[in-house]
């Protein structure tokens, strides 16, 4: 008989899918050497198969497969039972305490454990968060984890960078005695423990009369935070647990929070209306969203951002633009926050904002490198990469267009009027992340396209062409060929020029209704004007 609970190296070898995020990430704790209490896992494949009408209620278990369940990790005799969906622990949406987890199981009662936590994936606590990040549309695929329960003195979670202050030089790592659940939860007070390069501030909550973990503890966890950094990318939030002087890792996932509380968001939406005037609907705003947030990572990854640096952003990253009362806007604070994260990032700051149109609203960057030391520092690192972008764009820029062609041209061929509704809106994702795989010209053309505006406005300006005609970095451009953003109000102003000038299609527009005008464009006397739509409504 296969089993259906993996350990080891089954375990390791299996799919994101199958394990999940939380079971993933503690495979990589084990691979670079980091102490993890014995744990199997039930794959999402198990909960598929065993689940029987409403996931709420009704579940059938096989008397196999509950034999091998209550026999897993002999020695063992209370369990720590958690949540472990190909959704979780990712680095833009964590679900950080939405599914259920719990601890201290017996034996015997690991299958009600397990039901608890399958069961938590479709709680009205999961579809708020889901809906609140504009997470729906997909089904939930959610593996078990089943774990010896570490007989915890002291239990704790550790940043690789401060979460509030989003300072990368900083380590912070909170401890409270006991589980530790009523630290993830927010209940308990915990010690906190500051760590700068090899100092260690104390800020001491816990009545317990002396700090629940030493120095020397805390700095080992924090080369742990490190050694993960460098593994995974990005910097780690991470669970722990002493007993008995030595350390467990529990669990590992990306900081998702690095936005403060009392941080200022500055909205915007010059420029962004022009694109997108009007009400905006949910589906329009996040397929935007997605574009957004794509489009600058890989920008970012194009001109030498490390990967830690872009991870750690997540969040900022996927809440580039927002939609406020059923319009979009540019989010300016996570923008420019990342914009700043770039050497010598005035140049492209200051290209952004001109580019949309705004001076004053811009939040402020905090006092750092002189002009001189940024322009440098810009042109060393930053300017070199963009100057071979830049060589490379028009092969870049061909190669978009005919994949994009070929990838349209298969989707028209695909009989979407006899699919059901469950199956376009598959075809639609399907087809998304196949746009979004390509998707590396279009952004790049977009920032050399600011980056150009900007210096021909300083051109403009240092040679005083602007004084007495303000506009005129937009005249010059006025008529510029090849701007696909433009080519549906240009192609419209062919068409209605063409109708001005044919008077029988004239007339026809001005005395009918817009269902008669499109039933009489079918007539042999307009059919050269009806070629013309359909040749702009295929495009």
């Amino acid at each position: 008989m296969n089993s259906k609970i993996l350990a080891g190296a089954a375990r390791d070898a299996a799919s994101h899918e199958e394990i999940g995020g939380k079971a993933a990430n503690l495979s990589a704790l084990e691979r670079v050497g980091l102490f993890v209490p014995a744990w199997v896992v039930v794959p999402s494949s198990v909960f598929a198969a065993f689940r029987v009408g409403d996931p709420g209620e009704s579940f059938s278990f096989q008397p196999e497969f509950l034999a091998e369940l209550v026999s897993v990790l002999p020695g063992t005799e209370s369990f720590a039972v958690r949540s472990s969906a190909a959704v979780e622990d990712g680095r833009a949406d964590s679900y950080a305490g939405i599914f259920d987890s719990v601890l201290g199981v017996p034996r015997a009662e690991l299958p009600d454990a397990l039901l608890r936590v399958w069961r938590s994936a479709f709680s009205p606590r999961v579809n708020e968060y889901r809906n609140a990040r504009s997470l729906g549309g997909t089904e939930i695929r959610i593996a078990v984890i089943v774990q010896a329960l570490y007989p915890a003195e002291v239990a704790g979670v550790a940043f690789g960078l401060n979460p509030l202050t989003g300072n990368a030089d900083e380590r912070v790592v909170e401890a409270v005695a006991g589980l530790g659940e009523g630290l993830v939860s927010g209940e308990l007070d915990s010690d906190q423990f500051v760590v700068r390069g090899k100092t260690v501030e104390r800020r001491l909550r816990q009545l317990a009369g002396s700090p629940t973990l030493t120095d020397d503890e805390v700095l080992e966890i924090t080369r742990k935070l490190d050694t993960l950094a460098r593994h995974f990318g990005a910097p780690q939030d991470v669970e722990f647990a002493r007993a008995g002087g030595k350390i467990a890792y529990l669990q590992s996932r990306p900081i998702t929070t690095l936005i403060r509380d009392d941080e200022e968001t500055v909205w915007e939406n010059n420029n962004l209306i022009e694109s997108y005037p009007g009400m905006t609907t949910p589906l329009t705003f996040d397929f935007v969203k997605k574009t957004y947030e794509i489009g600058y990572r890989q920008i970012s990854a194009m001109i030498g951002l490390p990967r830690s640096t872009i991870e750690g952003n997540s969040v900022r990253y996927a809440g580039m633009i927002g939609l406020l009362r059923n319009r979009m806007y540019y989010n300016l604070t996570n923008i420019l926050t990342i914009t700043r994260t770039v050497p010598g990032s005035t140049v492209l700051e200051r290209s952004f904002t001109a580019a949309i149109g705004i001076t004053d609203e811009a939040p402020k960057p905090k006092k750092g490198l002189s002009d001189l030391t940024a322009f440098l520092r810009f042109l060393f690192r930053t300017a070199l990469r963009l100057f071979i972008l830049w060589l490379r764009l028009p092969s870049m820029r061909r190669k978009f267009v005919a994949d994009l062609d070929r990838i349209l041209a298969d989707a028209r061929k695909v009989p979407l009027a006899t699919r059901s509704f469950d199956e376009v809106v598959g075809y639609f994702h399907e087809l998304e992340r196949t746009v979004f795989g390509i998707w590396r010209a279009p952004p790049l053309n977009g920032l050399f396209t600011m980056v150009f505006f900007r210096g021909l406005e300083t051109l403009t300006r240092r040679l005083h062409l602007d004084v007495e005609r303000p506009n005129l970095r937009n005249e010059l451009l006025v008529g510029a060929e090849n701007i696909v953003s433009t080519e549906p109000i240009l192609r419209i102003a062919t068409l209605t020029e063409s109708i001005r000038r044919d008077p029988p299609a004239r007339d026809l527009f001005a005395r009918e209704t817009a269902d008669g005008v499109w039933a009489k464009l079918g007539e042999p006397a307009h059919a050269k004007l009806r070629a013309e739509i359909d040749d702009y409504l295929e495009r």
